[in-house]
């Protein structure tokens, strides 16, 4: 098993989530120990409730970011990024409500639960990991897009002219689908019999060629998928945000003495909402970073623990509050997204 859920890829999260059925749905079969009881209660609270009410509320505000950027028009750089990144969350947070319904199922029919969760790990939770990936990776693309245009105003225009952003945005897909070349197809769906259920039930199961190539696939998935765009993206963000701060606040001074160099101004309304933005991504984030430092001073026995997939479980939870966020971020902070919004809206209009 890879490292962690910002090191797992999304295939080895799929086997992950079908690993920790019996864990989520029998805790009696775990004994009546405390602190196992308390998890259980909150995992309940989270996958059969939070995550559905977050999911289902964010799913319908990025919808409606997805309505208002693109009646804005995709000619400004921030539009671009700002309208693939709720597309990506939109599909985090659909795929996510429908991997979750398995606990759902499991209060009525724990066999139609556990038959739902293997298909969910097989043909699902693979897309829903790389959206969150990706979602992750539009994060680290604003919070430097905002570095160089704080920073670097007379050359802002170059670096990050439209072309090149978008070449990015669209970039951030081709390398998912490249990182996920090497293990498509990881997993297949076989049907077994359950001697505690006493039915054949289905069942998700590493393939041969994952098993054959398990060490390099490994490998592979915790650089590329962990370190890379788990732990050093987000030093990125903060690092990069922690140096826009640091503009704004001199910026600000400027003005205040009346200072200010013609013609190095800075876009600060804009940079403040996607300061916001990278600000809410680090605080929900801290669950993916404590489950990245966790697998790596861990055993990887211990990977399969429950504190491991309780912390899973609390960082997507916190990633679904992040991806149903930025829409509020967005209405409270741009004038002219919520002028458009309620263009759009409105009955007068």
């Amino acid at each position: 098993m890879s490292a962690a859920t910002t090191t797992m890829s999304p295939w080895d999260q799929a086997a992950a989530d079908y690993s920790n059925l019996s864990a989520t749905h029998t805790p009696a079969q775990r004994g009546d120990d405390d602190s196992e009881l308390l998890i259980d209660a909150i995992e309940l609270v989270i996958n059969c409730f939070l995550i559905h009410i977050i999911a289902a509320v964010g799913s319908a505000c990025n919808i409606i970011t997805v309505l208002v950027l693109l009646k804005a028009g995709t000619s400004d750089t921030n539009t671009i990024i700002l309208l693939s990144l709720a597309v990506c969350d939109l599909v985090f947070l659909l795929t996510l409500m429908v991997r979750k319904m398995d606990c759902v199922i499991a209060r009525f029919d724990p066999v139609s639960a556990v038959n739902y969760l293997a298909y969910m790990t097989v043909y699902v939770t693979a897309a829903s990991r790389m959206a969150m990936l990706i979602s992750s990776g539009h994060i680290v693309v604003i919070s430097v897009e905002r570095f160089i245009a704080v920073m670097f105003p007379f050359k802002a225009k170059t670096l990050c002219s439209r072309g090149r952003v978008l070449a990015v945005v669209l970039g951030q897909y081709v390398a998912m689908l490249i990182s996920g070349g090497p293990i498509l197809g990881y997993c297949t769906l076989e049907w077994s019999f359950d001697a505690k259920l006493n039915v054949t039930v289905a069942t998700a199961q590493y393939s041969k060629f994952y098993l054959d190539h398990f060490d390099g696939l490994q490998f592979f998935n915790s650089i590329g998928l962990g370190i890379v765009r788990g732990s050093v993206s987000y030093l990125i963000v903060i690092i990069c945000c922690g140096a826009v701060v640091y503009r704004l606040r001199q910026v600000s001074v400027q003005r205040l003495g009346m200072a200010a160099k013609p013609g190095r101004q800075v876009d600060v309304k804009v940079s403040r909402m996607l300061l916001a933005v990278c600000v809410v991504f680090v605080i929900t984030n801290v669950a993916t970073f404590a489950v990245f430092l966790y697998s790596y001073q861990t055993e990887e026995a211990n990977l399969i623990s429950r504190l491991f997939y309780f912390l899973i479980n609390i960082e997507e939870a916190l990633f679904a509050l992040n991806s149903s966020a930025n829409f509020f971020i967005y209405i409270f902070m741009s004038s002219k997204f919520y002028k458009t919004f309620w263009s759009l809206f409105s009955c007068a209009s």
